[in-house]
């Protein structure tokens, strides 16, 4: 028998839930037999709040992820035609994939609210990177559209990323020609771009780890739980025998 709904309603479950909830079943598919499949629930990762909230999102009103997804493809099309030479559509689809994105994330700050957490600037970043991989990245896609992501994910390096460099070669042909931008000041601003990537990719890292490390905490606290009522068990048992040995007698 298929464990998917199951599997599934672990993500509607508020983020502090999920550990528990999953120790539960992991505990009921393994009674059924099935540790294979017990062995693979158990590894699955507990959502941070920000993407439980676009989880959420995704669960109850998914035309907002279409329409991202939609406006997301529409937007790479139109960085090709400006890398091309062609940046009519540019600006219109920047707002149109901005748009969307602001809808999602304020359908999240409800979802939020209704936990009692609070849409902060770092949930902004991470759901905003978030929502740009899935523009670019079918895994990621999936995992939104189904409302099953288990953890943030990064901004593209490529796509998003390539506005910026396109805009300031139009911006500065108004004669009708194209003009580099300063090599000193591309140089400068590539660098930075690449220390501001470093330092999110670890702050990322990080982060990863203090949740792993707190998953690991509840399984511990969990089974320090599960040893502590056999141990009392265990000390109920040997004192009822000793009680039925002092009966015997000498």
């Amino acid at each position: 028998m298929s464990e998917a709904p199951a599997v599934e309603a672990l993500y509607t479950l508020p983020s502090e839930q999920f550990v528990a909830a999953r120790s539960a079943l992991v505990k009921e598919i393994r009674a059924k037999g099935d540790r294979a499949e017990a062995t693979r629930v158990a590894k699955l990762r507990r959502p941070p709040v920000s993407a439980w909230a676009l989880n959420q999102v995704a669960r109850t009103d998914p035309r907002l992820i279409n329409e991202l997804l939609e406006a997301g493809g529409a937007l790479r099309a139109a960085m090709s035609d400006a890398v091309a030479g062609d940046a009519s559509s540019l600006r219109t689809a920047e707002a149109a994939e901005r748009a969307t994105v602001e809808a999602i994330l304020s359908a999240a700050a409800a979802q939020l609210d209704g936990q009692g957490h609070s849409l902060t600037d770092l949930h902004r970043q991470r759901m905003t990177a978030t929502l740009r991989a899935a523009v670019l990245d079918d895994g990621v896609a999936t995992s939104l559209r189904s409302g099953t992501l288990d953890s943030d994910h990064d901004a593209p390096l490529f796509g998003f990323g390539a506005v910026p460099d396109v805009a300031p070669r139009i911006a500065r042909a108004t004669d009708g020609r194209r003009v580099r931008p300063d090599p000193a000041t591309i140089a400068r601003e590539r660098a930075r771009r690449a220390e501001r990537g470093r330092l999110e990719a670890e702050a990322e890292r990080l982060r990863r780890r203090a949740e792993r490390l707190e998953e690991d905490a509840v399984d511990a606290e969990r089974r320090a739980a599960e040893l502590r009522a056999r141990a009392a068990a265990a000390g109920a048992a040997a004192a009822a025998v000793i009680a039925r040995l002092a009966e015997t007698g000498p």
